[in-house]
């Protein structure tokens, strides 16, 4: 197995190298497929941009540390709090008992505002770390993101996964040549068109034959603001007020309309809620040439938290809400609502 040396992150959760797999106290684990599954070329192609990107990006402390990776496997940072989704599912389920009288302490079972958009400034800046604002390194594009991609550890959720990522190309000269003309983002990985996908794949599903091209970084700036939402919302995209299937989504998006707001987030006057409400209306503007980047969504984000605590610094770190033991780690509703 290779071993992967990171460069220093900028928290305190990086191993001492010197001491790695002698004295280090820091926990990971080896993250490789299903043993169901067989194994083909295209798994060890995809394992290898996982590894190359996670150690790359390892200077963010919004991205997990590698320590190794080999064939189809990586070791990286030990996740034991679960992913995004895990939180979703424990907070819906917390609103369905609540409105049904069996919520014990309904303040224990809720994020507070300023922590939602704490873990959207998780989001926005996981994303502008793996695009990169140092034009001597490669830039690159998710191009799969999901509550799913996303690990808690410490107080922080890390963007993971970068099985599906893709390069950003830069033309000779420096000049950066972004604009990309793939009709299907998801052709290589033969995943189907969902909500969760960027504006540009639903308005191309109609349209196939349209020559259009896109900033391959943008399609990634409008997929965090579906993630976003969900934080801020507790809900999955066009689920509310009635869901919606993905080809009536798409109806609505190439309309120009969006995901709706429940009263209490549509009405609120919440500095935080405010904050997270604009940063979503920069990540899904109609017009990718104007859709502003990952990072300009990321330093909003943090210009306003700073302005909410009053601290030059403010503390990124937030605590979920306790789960209840029993929930399953299931898909069910993600995969009915077609998200």
């Amino acid at each position: 197995m290779k071993q992967i040396v990171p460069p220093k992150p900028n928290n305190s959760q990086q191993p001492d190298q010197q001491n790695f797999g002698k004295n280090s106290v820091s926990k990971f684990v080896y993250k490789t497929i299903k043993y169901s599954s067989e194994v083909a070329v295209s798994m060890v192609e995809q394992q290898r941009k996982d590894a190359l990107l996670m150690g790359q990006r390892s200077s963010s402390k919004f991205i997990p540390n590698l320590y190794g990776y080999c064939s189809v496997g990586v070791m990286m940072d030990f996740m034991p709090e679960g992913n995004m989704h895990d939180y979703i599912k424990g907070a819906r389920i917390s609103a369905r008992e609540s409105k049904s009288g069996n919520s014990i302490n309904e303040s224990e079972k809720i994020l507070r505002p300023v922590d939602r958009l704490k873990i959207a400034i998780h989001i926005a800046t996981s994303v502008a770390d793996l695009h990169g604002d140092d034009e001597s390194m490669p830039s690159f594009f998710h191009n799969d993101i999901c509550c799913h991609q996303y690990l808690f550890q410490d107080g922080l959720f890390k963007l993971n996964d970068f099985n599906y990522a893709k390069a950003i190309l830069v033309k000779h000269g420096g000049q950066s040549s972004k604009q990309g003309k793939e009709l299907c983002l998801r052709s290589s990985f033969g995943m189907r068109l969902w909500k969760g996908r960027s504006l540009e794949e639903h308005q191309k599903s109609l349209n196939p034959s349209d020559p259009s091209g896109y900033r391959p970084d943008k399609i990634d700036v409008w997929m965090m603001g579906n993630v976003i939402y969900i934080i801020l919302t507790d809900l999955y995209t066009f689920e509310f007020p009635k869901p919606l299937s993905t080809k009536e989504a798409t109806a609505e998006l190439v309309a120009g309309r969006r995901s709706a707001y429940p009263g209490h987030i549509a009405n609120s006057t919440d500095p935080a809620y405010v904050a997270i409400k604009k940063a979503l209306d920069m990540c899904w503007t109609q017009d990718w040439r104007e859709r502003p980047s990952a990072r300009e969504v990321s330093n909003y984000l943090m210009r306003k938290l700073r302005e909410i605590t009053g601290e030059k610094d403010p503390d990124l770190k937030v605590t979920l809400p306790q789960r209840d033991p029993d929930q399953k780690p299931t898909d069910s509703e993600y995969t009915k609502m077609a998200y």
